[in-house]
């Protein structure tokens, strides 16, 4: 396994033959430095276990990452680090090499400066026509295909709007373009399953570890009649949702409840 840290958006060669842009084989995760440690990390680390479980990865040496994971983020006071797992070169058509040789790109970006005040302001989401598929297989994975992603952001910048609640072909609801959605309805938190569409963020995973939420089937009308609707990923944490379409939530009781929960 090789490790390339880029640093100052220097160039980087690939290999034109390497896996990750021949078929998007492989897998990333988005960390928050503050304060010079990377949040969140030991569920960073446990997804990229889980990439390399389900996809069948080899030689992946997770304790390298994770100390240079480490090093870069002590020279962050606000940041982002994002590490990108390829399988590397090899194999015939889109057969496994014998021998994988795994390529990690770790690489910081500077901390998103609107992330710093969706709390406190909430966002507004449109439902898109743009769907996931039903893919069992990879569901939950945080995978290099994310063209479902980019489609829905063309969308997005086509109506004007800011962020979208995206359904799958079946109609049923499974996140944002770029984080999880949770309901709360009667004091209990609902989060949609995500066993045939979607990504498992590393923020509702933590969520989940401190706080009890439901995880359903979940349709629009759940949405809108629940009482209130946040999003969540590990950079801007949890964040309230003042608007679904036509259908609006309290911003001061979502505050008030994500007070009284610490979150």
């Amino acid at each position: 396994m090789d490790i390339t840290i880029i640093k100052n958006s220097q160039t980087q060669t690939v290999a034109s033959n390497d896996r990750a842009l021949q078929y998007g084989d492989g897998f990333f995760t988005t960390i928050k430095v503050e304060n010079g440690k990377p949040c969140l990390l030991e569920l960073h680390l446990a997804r990229l276990a889980r990439c390399v479980a389900r996809l069948y990865f080899d030689n992946v040496d997770l304790s390298a990452i994770e100390n240079q994971i480490n090093a870069l983020a002590s020279l962050h006071s606000l940041a982002v680090i994002k590490v990108i797992v390829s399988r590397g070169q090899g194999g015939r058509g889109y057969q496994l090499p014998t021998v994988q040789a795994p390529q990690v790109y770790i690489y910081t970006a500077d901390f998103p400066e609107n992330y710093l005040t969706l709390k406190q302001q909430g966002i507004a989401l449109d439902t898109l026509s743009t769907q996931l598929a039903v893919n069992p297989l990879l569901a939950g994975l945080k995978t290099l295909n994310r063209l479902e992603q980019v489609l829905a952001k063309q969308e997005l910048q086509q109506k004007g709007v800011s962020e979208g609640l995206l359904l799958n072909c079946n109609h049923e609801v499974i996140e944002t373009t770029v984080a999880n959605i949770v309901l709360l309805k009667n004091g209990q938190l609902i989060t949609p399953k995500l066993d045939k569409s979607g990504v498992f963020g590393v923020y509702l995973a933590h969520l989940a570890k401190h706080i009890d939420i439901k995880f359903d089937t979940v349709s629009l009308s759940d949405c809108y009649s629940a009482d209130n609707l946040f999003c969540c990923n590990s950079l801007m944490g949890i964040v309230p949702i003042t608007r679904l379409d036509t259908h609006y939530y309290s911003l001061e009781n979502a505050l008030q409840f994500l007070n009284e929960q610490a979150l």
